[in-house]
């Protein structure tokens, strides 16, 4: 009775024992399958990884070079540069105009390292890089002067990247002289007869710029350790992570012969070890990328997986039979977990999707052409409601304070607030027009809509009231600000990468109108187009102020300097708000080299790298008041130093009474009651040269004034400064001013003609 109870107990024991048993063997075959396969799954992912990495490398290397390309294009089609590379004269004070030109514009480009203009007629160079006007036989930079007298004119070699080296210093490049990698892009008029280049413009691109460009994006994106090499053409190294891969002949490598369509991965053994080497190709500059990965790096895991896995699977053999009771007991337990399991792919599977659409639609925005039949199938495939074929238009949504509002919330609450702002966005929007919201990395969201065929006026009024009730939402529901920026209309879809990177540009006016602000083309209508001029006076007048501790008055003429930057365009306004930190900063470690001033707590790169992450001018104001404040309480605690007042004194003595001929250093000694040496030494410390040099410098500087204001003789002018020696006076106006007194006369006299010819 007994046995006949026990029976099927001990039979649906050994059969769930068996199961046990069969799951175990299964998994432990499926493992080693697994773990065949898998090597290659991980090499093909670690591969694809790195592709994106190239990707981003090719596409910011493209977008340098368009950028020299229109930068190029800009200077050789300004009228200004035509007597700098065809005049067959030069005229030295038009030249100099035009390179001073120059160097602001190369200043204002991030990546531009210098440019040359090139002049067949005269076999001359001009330069914003070391000396400025050049015979090609001296020029500094032989190399170029040979390339270009060299080069034939072929659509091939036009505006082709030339990957060479320029000196350093004037010197020359030779073994003692040190040099630094450039890519250089010669832009040539027609030949003459000869065949030979009349006039160029070149432009020289450090290579550093790609470096810290692949820093970069390597460091975001790339998981595992890896070294990238940039090829050109000819297979010869443009730049590298690693100098080791510079002692690799690479031209005869297979990879220096990848087609321009060609990307993928390889395994190639390089100093007797086994490497992973993924490449891509630019299909512009014809250049070759190569991700390189020590393939120890990628088994690893897989090998230490592979011996997890063993041991696993030995330890559920072992306990598969006890393990028979217990899941005889919960039969229900498998079908529960796997519903679980089934629950937990299905939202895999949706955040998968939703990666994916997410990922067209960035692809979208970043690419310059997009081809409408691919995007049709795309957004059939992801549900996206547009059609490519149709007139399209974005805002970008930018959250306002981005910095507190990393500093807040981590990074799952900010993706989900993101989120949130998208859905209400894309719903708020669809009262009008049919859309799609796109979640833009960093503080960005962009609404794309289709546009219909209302007017432009009413179209406008409607993305107004829609961007309007966006952020009333965003502020009542979130407690956040946000501001927008509006683009131009896109015919299709294929050119909706130009009108975002356009609203990206307009966004960057926030700075100017606030939080909170919607910015349109039509917003930017008050920019100046025309060279900026710095507000020197301002600055003068800000500077005195600084020294003698007035800040009030200060941060007064900080918001008249911000009201005048404030007509001109946003990076020209940056640009010169680092431009005159640096004074700041510089002004404060002169005066603290004379003594006269101890260190801020604060250092310009620190100060800089803040200033670039605030998004208004009220912020801006804020940062450098903060600066102001530092600088005044510096300079209020060592001006009533003894070695200031000494000083003050001098200079005061030396300003008042330079009319004097019988002031001298012993004299202004006798005055102060203080020893000749002493004051002399003083004086030399905080103004590195002499009291008489000085007492010269006052006078030299009166006569110019004098020579301006009126027609006075040389005699006349010397009594009236004091000065006795009359050669002496002719030797020392010349030497400083670069000109006898009657050229400067001359001189000043033709510019008020001109002024008044203007």
């Amino acid at each position: 009775m007994g046995q006949n109870i026990n029976a099927p107990q001990r039979l649906f024991v050994k059969m769930v024992a068996s199961i046990t048993l069969l799951v175990v063997v299964v998994m432990m075959l499926l493992s080693f399958i697994l773990y065949l396969n898998f090597e290659k799954i991980h090499s093909r992912q670690v591969s694809e990884a790195n592709l994106n990495v190239l990707s981003q490398i090719s596409y910011s290397a493209n977008y340098m070079y368009e950028n020299a390309k229109n930068f190029a294009v800009s200077l050789y089609v300004d009228e200004k540069n035509v007597p700098l590379m065809y005049s067959e004269t030069e005229n030295y004070d038009l030249v100099s105009a035009q390179i001073k030109y120059l160097n602001t514009l190369v200043e204002q480009s991030p990546f531009v390292h210098s440019v040359y203009v090139y002049n067949n007629k005269l076999d001359k160079y001009y330069s914003t890089w070391k000396s400025p006007i050049n015979d090609a036989k001296s020029f500094f930079d032989q190399d170029i002067v040979n390339v270009v007298s060299e080069m034939k004119f072929s659509p091939e070699t036009k505006f082709a990247p030339i990957l060479r080296k320029i000196p350093v210093s004037l010197a020359g490049q030779t073994e003692s002289n040190p040099s630094m990698d450039v890519i250089s892009f010669i832009l040539y008029d027609l030949p003459a007869m000869d065949n030979k280049i009349q006039g160029a413009i070149i432009i020289n691109i450090n290579v550093d710029y790609l470096n810290q460009m692949i820093h970069s994006l390597s460091k975001k994106q790339i998981s595992t350790i890896s070294d990238i090499v940039i090829l050109n053409q000819q297979g010869e190294i443009v730049t590298t992570t690693s100098p080791d891969y510079r002692l690799i002949d690479w031209s005869s490598k297979p990879y220096a012969s990848i087609r321009q369509d060609q990307s993928g991965y390889m395994l190639q053994k390089m100093h007797d070890e086994k490497f992973m080497l993924s490449y891509a190709t630019s299909d512009i500059l014809n250049w070759r990328f190569i991700s390189i990965v020590p393939y120890k790096l990628i088994v690893k895991d897989i090998n230490t997986m592979k011996h997890i896995t063993f041991l696993v699977c030995a330890i559920l053999l072992a306990v598969g039979l006890s393990l028979a009771f217990i899941l005889s007991r919960y039969l229900y337990a498998p079908v529960e977990v796997l519903f679980g399991k089934m629950k937990s792919l299905e939202k895999v599977n949706r955040e998968t999707v939703y990666s994916k659409k997410m990922d067209v639609l960035r692809n979208l925005l970043s690419n310059r052409e997009n081809d409408i039949a691919y995007l049709q199938r795309m957004f059939s495939s992801y549900h996206i409601p547009l059609e490519p074929g149709k007139s399209h238009q974005l805002f970008i949504l930018s959250i306002d304070r981005f910095n507190d509002f990393t500093r807040v919330y981590n990074n799952g609450d900010q993706k989900s607030l993101k989120f949130a702002i998208g859905n209400a966005a894309s719903e708020i929007a669809c009262r009008k027009f049919t859309n799609v919201f796109v979640d833009i990395e960093a503080d960005s969201i962009v609404i794309l809509f289709e546009v219909g065929s209302d007017t432009y006026e009413y179209n406008r009024i409607q993305q107004y009231a829609i961007i309007r009730d966006i952020q009333q939402w965003t502020t009542d529901n979130l407690k956040l600000s946000l501001s927008a920026a509006i683009s131009y209309v896109a015919l299709d879809l294929s050119d909706i990468s130009r009108s975002y990177l356009e609203a990206q540009t307009i966004l960057k006016y926030r700075m100017f109108f606030g939080w909170g602000c919607i910015l349109t083309p039509d917003s930017l209508a008050h920019i100046k187009a025309d060279y900026f001029e710095p507000p020197v006076k301002l600055e003068v007048k800000l500077e005195e102020h600084l020294l003698y501790g007035r800040l009030e008055e200060a941060k007064e003429v900080l918001g008249e300097i911000h009201s005048y930057i404030g007509e001109y365009a946003y990076d020209t306004a940056m640009s010169y708000l680092f431009s005159f930190a640096y004074t700041l900063f510089k002004k404060n470690n002169e005066l603290k080299a004379n003594g006269n001033s101890r260190k801020l707590d604060i250092d310009y790169y620190s100060f800089t790298k803040e200033l670039g992450s605030l998004e208004t001018m009220e912020q801006i104001f804020v940062k450098f008041t903060e600066l102001f404040a530092m600088i005044c309480e510096v300079n209020n605690q060592s001006k009533n130093s003894r070695k200031s007042v000494i000083i003050n004194s001098i200079v005061k003595i030396m300003e008042s009474n330079y009319t004097d001929k019988a002031l001298s250093h012993e004299g202004i000694a006798n005055t102060l009651n203080l020893s000749r040496d002493y004051i002399g030494k003083l004086f030399r410390e905080s103004y590195e040269m002499s009291i008489a040099d000085y007492i010269n410098e006052i006078r030299l500087n009166k006569a110019k004034e004098l020579l301006e204001q009126d027609s006075r003789t040389v005699s006349d002018i010397m009594e009236a400064i004091g000065w006795e020696n009359k050669n002496y006076f002719y030797k020392m106006f010349k030497l400083k001013f670069g000109v006898t007194t009657s050229e400067y006369r001359l001189h000043k006299v033709a510019e008020a003609a001109e002024k008044v010819d203007d």
